[in-house]
C-alpha cells in the first residue's frame, strides 16, 4: 500500500508550484528526482507438500511501493498496485523484522528473510534473503490463500525486482537453484506440483546454460528441466516477470523487458529425471507462491534483495 500522507504532500507541493508559476512572468519546469540434465531434489517435494494453512492474505499490506523518490534503481510514476491482488514495496515494514502480511517466512537451517534498508529499488526498504553454505538451503518469502489463490482461470502472474549478489555466476557449477515457485495440487490426483524459475549453471559449448525452468512433483516422480543460455543478472537490480498458465501447462519468463524464449515451456520441457507423468508439466491448482532462494546441492552462502513485488491473475510488466 502506498503512503497516502506522502501522496497528499506531493499534491500540495504541485498545487503550490502551479500557483506560483501563474503569478510569475517566467516559468521553470522541474525534473523529478529519481532518487539438468540433473536438477536435484527438493526435500519439501516429498516431506512438505505445498499447502495452504488457511491464513488470511491482505492485499497491498506491509507498506507497498512508493510514488515519491526512488532508490538505487527505481522510477517515479503512478501507483503500480492499483487493481492488483498482492503488491508490496515493504515501505511500511520494520527494518530488521519479518515482512508483514500477506507474507510468511519459510527457511531451513540458518537461512534468514527480513526487511532491510541496505538497498532498495524504490523507497528505502526491501527484503533481504540470506542462506549459509550447505547441501540444501531455503529462505523463502511466501503467500497463500485469498485474495490471490486459488488463482483465477488457473493462471498466476508476477514480477519482482531482484538484486542477487555473486561473482561471475549465481551459484556453483551444476547447482540447481530456485528464485520463483508456485505450487499446489494437480486436480483429481494425489499429486502436488511445483512450477519454478531459477537456474543451473552448466559450462560447456560456446555459451553455458544458466537460467532454468523446473517442474517437480510429490506423489509422482518427475523433476523436469528446460535450460536457457540467458545469464542471471548479478549485483544490480533486475526485473523478473513471469507467467504460470495452468490451462496450457505453460511457463514464461521475462528479465528486464526481454523474453527468455529458449526456456519457454508449453506442456513439456527438454527432459525429466523421472517420467511418471510422461514428461508433461501438468499444472496444479496454484495455492502458494514462494520467492527467495532455494538450492539443492552443496553451495556457498547467498545474499539477495527483493523489492516491488506484484502477484496477480493478470500479466505484470517490468517497470
Amino acid at each position: 500500500m502506498f503512503d497516502t500522507t506522502r501522496s497528499r504532500a506531493v499534491v500540495a507541493i504541485l498545487v503550490a508550484t502551479a500557483l506560483a508559476a501563474a503569478c510569475s512572468s517566467s516559468t521553470e519546469e522541474g525534473t523529478p528526482v529519481a532518487n539438468d540434465a540433473g536438477t536435484g531434489t527438493d526435500p519439501d517435494a516429498t516431506t512438505n507438500p505445498p499447502g495452504d494453512d488457511g491464513g488470511p492474505v491482505v492485499t497491498n499490506d506491509s507498506g507497498g511501493g512508493d510514488t515519491g523518490t526512488t532508490g538505487d534503481g527505481g522510477e517515479a510514476g503512478t501507483d503500480p498496485c492499483v487493481g492488483r491482488k498482492v503488491c508490496d514495496g515493504f515501505e511500511g515494514a520494520t527494518a530488521g523484522g519479518a515482512p508483514a502480511a500477506p507474507w510468511k517466512v519459510e527457511v531451513s537451517g540458518a537461512g534468514t528473510v527480513s526487511v532491510s534498508t541496505t538497498r532498495a529499488f524504490r523507497g528505502t526498504n526491501s527484503v533481504k534473503v540470506t542462506t549459509p553454505t550447505g547441501q540444501y538451503q531455503k529462505a523463502f518469502l511466501v503467500t497463500n490463500g485469498a485474495p490471490l489463490f486459488p488463482a483465477a482461470a488457473g493462471s498466476m502472474y508476477g514480477r519482482m525486482m531482484v538484486w542477487l549478489e555473486g561473482g561471475t555466476q549465481a551459484a556453483g557449477n551444476n547447482v540447481h537453484w530456485t528464485l520463483i515457485q508456485a505450487s499446489g495440487p494437480i486436480p483429481q490426483t494425489n499429486v502436488n506440483a511445483f512450477y519454478r524459475w531459477g537456474g543451473q549453471y552448466q559450462a560447456g559449448g560456446a555459451q553455458p546454460n544458466d537460467i532454468m525452468a523446473n517442474y517437480d512433483t510429490s506423489g509422482k516422480a518427475t523433476d523436469c528441466w528446460d535450460h536457457s543460455k540467458t545469464r542471471t543478472p548479478l549485483n544490480k537490480w533486475a526485473c523478473w516477470s513471469w507467467k504460470f498458465a495452468g490451462p496450457t501447462n505453460e511457463l514464461t519468463l521475462n528479465i528486464d523487458g526481454t523474453d527468455v524464449n529458449d526456456a519457454h515451456v508449453v506442456n513439456k520441457g527438454e527432459g525429466c529425471i523421472a517420467n511418471d507423468l510422461a514428461g508433461v508439466w501438468a499444472a496444479p491448482t496454484f495455492t502458494k507462491a514462494s520467492l527467495g532462494w532455494e538450492s539443492y546441492q552443496q553451495d556457498p552462502g547467498h545474499t539477495m534483495y527483493i523489492d516491488d513485488v506484484i502477484l496477480d491473475d493478470k500479466p505484470v510488466a517490468c517497470p
